[in-house]
């Protein structure tokens, strides 16, 4: 499986850090914008670019904090995101976030740094999570222990807010409201109280619904960025061809 880029957390570091020196030398694409080594300069890149045709996106890594290991230290990520975010500034049209720090700091990230289209986070404590917007910026991760894969679908189209293509099409609520609605007109009154309440409960949760989705489309109309999310669980007898085989099944659906 290739990688464009892979944040270094505390976890890596525990490797050695002539695990870290030698990977790098092979070529492997660590990044980190606040791991510092014994002297205090930066251990990795802060960021690599990509192009993926006339998209220009620039992947930052953030190290989560370290317990004494010897040699290595963090910056916090208000002393190394601003400047790493300056600097690429004008030399990209997306960026991505691979952060190792918990959940609470990734959405306060969010908050400070609008400018961060996306972060892929790494919260053990988390395990798979749905995609959430925080300001401008979209959060989501999956499992730890390569427990699943996941397949981010991005439509990027420049814009400042992020719309969820997996929500269920407005059509569709507006056919089971006409449904209910049918039913609720047979039934009597009498004889069927409780199956009438029960769809009465339905109906109004499907009008409301259905106004919410109606603003929510009016408001993401034009430069909205649309994503879908997949997990795969991936199952641990699995020999490595078999996880290929799920990675090219993945990349072969739509």
């Amino acid at each position: 499986m290739g990688y464009d880029a892979v944040a270094i957390s505390a976890g890596d570091i525990q490797a050695g850090g002539s695990f870290l020196e030698q990977t790098l030398l092979d070529g492997f694409p660590w990044i980190s914008a606040n791991l510092l080594g014994e002297s205090g300069q930066p251990v990795a890149p802060s960021y690599v670019l990509k192009t993926v045709y006339a998209l220009r996106i620039a992947i930052v890594g953030l190290t989560d904090t370290l317990s004494d290991e010897a040699g290595y230290s963090t910056l916090d990520y208000q002393a190394s995101l601003p400047r790493v975010l300056k600097d690429i500034a004008t030399r990209c049209d997306m960026v991505i976030l691979l952060s190792n720090l918990a959940d609470t700091v990734n959405r306060q990230i969010a908050s400070q740094f609008p400018e961060i289209d996306l972060i892929l986070s790494s919260d053990s404590k988390l395990g798979k999570m749905r995609p959430v917007v925080i300001n401008q910026t979209l959060i989501t991760q999956t499992s730890a222990r390569g427990k699943y894969l996941g397949k981010l679908d991005i439509e990027w189209n420049g814009g400042e807010r992020w719309y969820n293509d997996r929500l269920v099409p407005l059509a569709e609520l507006r056919k089971r409201k006409i449904a209910i609605t049918a039913q609720l007109e047979q039934l009597s009154p009498i004889k069927n109280k409780k199956k009438i309440s029960r769809l009465q409960l339905q109906h109004k949760r499907l009008d409301k619904e259905i106004k919410n989705r109606m603003a929510l489309e009016a408001n993401h109309a034009g430069q909205a960025n649309r994503h879908r999310l997949r997990f795969i669980p991936v199952q641990p007898t699995n020999s490595p061809k078999n996880i290929e085989a799920i990675v090219q099944g993945i990349d072969n659906t739509n």
